[in-house]
This record gives structure tokens, C-alpha cells and sequence, in this order.
């Protein structure tokens, strides 16, 4: 899931865990990517308009 990976990153951040520096690394990498996917989804599926 998207939202795991970026709560790993802000429990690091925050203090509440302490993840290895691999860990948050493949997090930050996850993120990115499901970011990446996820908008090119959303390009090839919407269909722009100019009003």
C-alpha cells in the first residue's frame, strides 16, 4: 500500500519507530514510484477539455 510506505518515513521522522536507513530508503523509492504510476494512470485515462 502507498500510505504504508509513507507512514514508515513519518514515524522515522517523528520519532515513534526506527527504521534501518535501507528500510526508509526503499520507502522513499516506493513513494516515488506508486507517485509516478499513479499519474500516469490518471493521464492516460482523462480526457482534457478546453472549455
Amino acid at each position: 500500500m502507498p500510505t504504508s510506505a509513507t507512514a514508515m518515513v513519518i514515524q522515522n521522522a517523528v520519532g515513534v519507530t526506527h527504521y534501518s536507513a535501507l528500510q526508509i530508503g526503499i520507502a522513499y523509492i516506493s513513494s516515488a514510484a506508486w507517485c509516478i504510476v499513479g499519474t500516469l494512470l490518471t493521464l492516460r485515462v482523462a480526457r482534457w477539455r478546453a472549455p
